[in-house]
């Protein structure tokens, strides 16, 4: 009947949408390691933009280095991670802890752009992701 092929041809779609994208694609790593600086983030859960980074003004900088350390800094502190890459996933966790991670998704990843994605459930339950951008300094 016509229910049952609709129903093959939906299910077709969703199975070729849910193949490999670029988010499945590995990482190269030549492309993170660097310095990166915030240049605008995004939250999710209050639906909101922010663009006011740089110029002293909220520093967030990255630096992901091949010995697989990360050097965190912002305007008042700063810190040294170790992480991995599991494909798209960077994992950010301290020598002293290293049950204790942090997970972050590589949304996009060019030798001049990389946004981190933040999945979380917000304070309404709704399931939210919230975006950073960042461009290469170095």
């Amino acid at each position: 009947t016509m229910k049952k092929y609709l129903t093959l041809i939906f299910c077709s779609v969703a199975l070729a949408w849910s193949g490999c994208s670029e988010n499945d694609a590995p990482v190269n790593t030549a492309n993170l390691t660097g310095k990166w600086e915030c240049y605008k983030s995004y939250d999710a859960e209050y639906d909101e933009w922010d663009y006011d980074y740089g110029e002293g003004i909220d520093i967030y900088r990255l630096e992901f280095r091949p010995d697989n350390t990360c050097h965190i800094t912002d305007d008042s502190s700063s810190a040294d991670l170790l992480y991995r890459l599991e494909g798209r996933t960077i994992i950010l966790y301290e020598e002293a802890y290293p049950d204790e991670e942090e997970k972050i998704r590589i949304n996009r990843l060019t030798p001049s752009e990389l946004v981190l994605a933040y999945d979380y459930t917000g304070d309404n339950g709704r399931k939210c992701t919230d975006l950073e951008y960042y461009k290469r300094i170095d």
